[in-house]
């Protein structure tokens, strides 16, 4: 499907004037510390991006691969289309084919709504890098609101990494450290991949208030995990993605009232004969000016919760996310994000993060991401990447 794509819409740039097609994209060079292991994992990354469109500026083709090389696990060297799609707008309506990705959702903690694309685990584990999905998305505008309706023809499976990378599911169990060896999926749904998903979304403004409104019928994209050991002769854990059908009915509310900006994510979802709810709320409250540079300090508060900590899979099923956002506004758009989720049940699970940026020069940007984590239960999510406590430092060329 992919190569189809590929060749149709390579074959539509070249034929196109020379003066509509642009290019831009981004490349750089990253190194991931882990301060348990006392290791280093470097890599390079490369994402460019191709952008036509015709001379009525009604019709566009957009093309953005992405691709990794990882020097120390092999699974994590991966290629990715991230966006391969042909679009024509009008007033009143959009009409796209192809692969993209979309992003619902408000909150900072947790993306409750956000089920179009599958999470590129590869990339990182917290859901902000996705795969590109294939789609047929129509886009009604109108004064009353848009909506958004999907057709996707085809589901992409999450990906995880090597025995030599992290976050690959070992687990030390007392003396033992457990070797995880991930087997093929097994779905619920005899099409498997292909089978046809459907969503909806509607959207709207009104005054200070932004809300939107979705559903989702097709293949959960966070797997279910069986776990085995079926030689208990050996230290290697078998583990069986499970990938359920599921009904997804989501809103996310927005409010800007002066320095506050109120948010909220509601899901009810129905999954192997059973539904839970889930919701994530909180609030961001921002001190403009707050030194002579006019830098400005947001403070985030979300309240995590749902009611089947089975069923959800989250390590946020009860916890309280407290952080902050400080932002420079000088020219190198400097700013740091921190904050720390709390299980309100177990004081000793948390997983805490610290993400700095600051543009150098017209062309590079440098990023410091660090992230902590912490459990005694080996139930909890949280318990198989305990460990995983690492320092990621990267350096960004634009062009």
């Amino acid at each position: 499907m992919k190569k189809y794509y590929l060749l149709f819409l390579l074959s539509a740039m070249i034929q196109a004037p020379v003066w509509a097609l642009d290019f831009r994209g981004s490349l750089g060079v990253e190194a991931r510390y882990f301060m348990y292991d006392n290791e280093v994992q470097p890599s390079l990354f490369v994402e460019p991006e191709w952008y036509w469109q015709n001379e009525q500026s009604n019709s566009s083709i957009t093309f953005k691969p992405f691709a990794r090389w990882d020097e120390t696990d092999q699974e994590r060297s991966h290629q990715d289309i991230r966006e391969l799609f042909f679009q024509y707008a009008s007033d009143q309506f959009e009409l796209l084919v192809g692969i993209n990705k979309i992003y619902w959702g408000v909150t900072e903690s947790q993306h409750l709504v956000d089920v179009i694309n599958q999470t590129d685990y590869l990339e990182g584990f917290d859901g902000e890098d996705k795969l590109g999905q294939p789609m047929i998305q129509f886009t009604s505008i109108r004064d009353w609101g848009v909506m958004d309706f999907f057709v996707l023809p085809y589901f992409r499976e999450r990906e995880y990494a090597g025995d030599d990378g992290h976050f690959n599911f070992e687990q030390k169990l007392g003396a033992q450290l457990f070797h995880a060896q991930v087997n093929d999926a097994v779905y619920e749904s005899k099409d498997e991949k292909q089978h046809l998903d459907v969503a909806f979304r509607y959207s709207h403004s009104l005054g200070n208030w932004d809300f939107g409104l979705s559903y989702f019928d097709g293949t959960q994209r966070n797997p279910y995990l069986n776990f085995s050991n079926p030689n208990p002769s050996t230290e290697e854990i078998s583990i069986t993605p499970y990938y359920a059908q599921m009904q997804q009915f989501g809103v996310d509310l927005q409010a800007t009232l002066g320095a506050w900006l109120w948010k909220a994510e509601i899901i009810s979802r129905s999954v192997m004969d059973d539904q839970y709810t889930a919701t994530t709320a909180g609030f961001e409250y921002t001190f403009y000016g707050v030194n002579e540079s006019g830098a400005d300090l947001g403070l985030l508060f979300e309240l995590n919760q749902n009611d089947d900590e089975q069923l959800a899979q989250s390590a946020a099923q009860n916890d309280l996310f407290i952080g902050g956002r400080y932002t420079w506004n000088d020219e190198q758009s400097s700013e740091i994000l921190f904050g720390i989720s709390q299980d309100l049940e177990n004081a000793s699970s948390y997983a805490a993060k610290i993400e700095a940026s600051r543009r150098i020069g017209d062309n590079y940007k440098f990023t410091v991401d660090s992230w902590f984590f912490n459990s005694d239960s080996i139930t909890d999510p949280l318990f198989g990447i305990k460990n995983e406590d690492f320092v990621q430092l990267a350096v960004e060329y634009y062009f």
